[in-house]
């Protein structure tokens, strides 16, 4: 009982805006730990890529997978299954295409939207790789690709790299390109500068938005960590009380 007590009063005696620091101390080096076990990580996975990746590396879309994918050889060398030449496979994969693409098209740019963007990119790809593999292309479709990029002239693929779905169309089929009025392509081009031109502008602004989100979220992080040192004062009052109720029952 006399240890706890000499506890309980060496506790009291620190003020609270040094116990919400230490404690505050103790939390950002078990972050510190996190952050240097991830990185860890994240080493020995770049160390297992073999070299041969630089070869393939494609910011277009994907880093690693799209060049690797749309050119390999899918048709077999040894008189076996001929993908190219299945039309079949190849009418499922653009039907499979049209109908996913209508479901993401009606969403994007919507307040409901949640995933569309990224969709709208794998299909682009897909797309290429219909392409790539039985060397058609669907007109009226490869229009309706394009005609995205009026409402949404950019996507954020990951950090800074942003993805321009004309660009990548353009120059991964490019005689699917001559076949459409130059003029369209043309007012997508400049829908997409003006589009860059008013995120530029209004790019202060984001910019004091984000500031009070983060200032925001310190305060609430800071009140939390408060709040935990009054909870845990509370509790080891209550805690004393009781051993002191115990020792006077005795």
């Amino acid at each position: 009982m006399c240890h706890s007590w000499a506890q309980w009063l060496t506790y009291r005696a620190i003020p609270k805006d040094v116990a919400a620091e230490i404690h505050a101390e103790v939390e950002l080096k078990n972050y510190g730990k996190f952050l240097e076990e991830y990185a860890s990580q994240l080493k020995r996975i770049e160390d297992a890529l073999d070299d041969s990746v630089g070869d393939v590396w494609d910011f277009s879309l994907d880093p690693i997978a799209l060049k690797a994918c749309i050119e390999q050889q899918f048709d077999s060398t040894n008189g076996g299954v001929s993908v190219s030449k299945n039309s079949a496979f190849a009418e499922e994969f653009a039907h499979t295409l049209r109908t996913t693409f209508a479901n993401v098209e009606a969403k994007l740019g919507e307040p409901s939207e949640i995933d569309q963007r990224d969709r709208y990119v794998g299909i682009c790809g897909l797309f290429v790789l219909h392409f790539q593999i039985f060397r058609t292309v669907d007109k009226k479709f490869y229009k309706s690709l394009l005609d995205v990029c009026k409402k949404v002239p950019a996507i954020t693929l990951t950090a800074n790299i942003i993805w321009f779905a004309d660009n990548f169309l353009i120059q991964k089929i490019p005689a699917a390109a001559k076949l459409l009025d130059k003029k369209s392509i043309h007012t997508v081009k400049i829908q997409r500068d003006n589009f860059l031109q008013q995120k530029a502008q209004s790019l202060t602004n984001v910019n004091v938005l984000y500031c009070g989100i983060n200032s925001s979220f310190k305060s609430d992080l800071n009140l939390n960590i408060i709040t935990g040192v009054i909870k845990a004062d509370y509790l080891l009052e209550k805690y004393v009380i009781q051993e002191q109720s115990s020792l006077a029952l005795m």
